[in-house]
């Protein structure tokens, strides 16, 4: 049986919106469409050996899992992977900073989404 875990970039108890619909609404539908072949889990930032029992982690924003992910990635390397990215301001003005950002020669907030 295939395990995966949903992680949020905030706790629910801070930033509730969107995002957080959004992934609950997937966890839903996983968890009673693929109750037979799939076990989904909302993953706790505080029980460490959570992680050793999930084979994909589902992230879900932008703010900090570069970094997460990069360590993850070395130490978890049988592990998949998925980020869902969300972007809360203008996206008409978002766009322009995307273009500008994802070419810049060094590593920025818009290269990593």
């Amino acid at each position: 049986m295939l395990d995966i875990g949903y992680l949020s970039d905030y706790p629910f108890y801070i930033a509730f919106g969107g995002k957080e619909v959004q992934l609950l609404n997937y966890y839903n539908y996983i968890k009673a469409k693929y109750q037979n072949n799939i076990n989904v889990k909302l993953l706790n930032n505080w029980e460490k050996e959570e992680i050793d029992r999930i084979d994909i982690i589902h992230f879900f924003g932008t703010s900090h899992f570069y970094h997460i992910l990069g360590q993850l990635k070395a130490n978890q390397k049988q592990k998949k992977f998925i980020i869902s990215p969300t972007i809360y301001f203008n996206w008409k003005l978002g766009r322009f900073r995307f273009i500008i950002g994802g070419n810049l020669p060094f590593i920025n907030f818009y290269k990593n989404v």
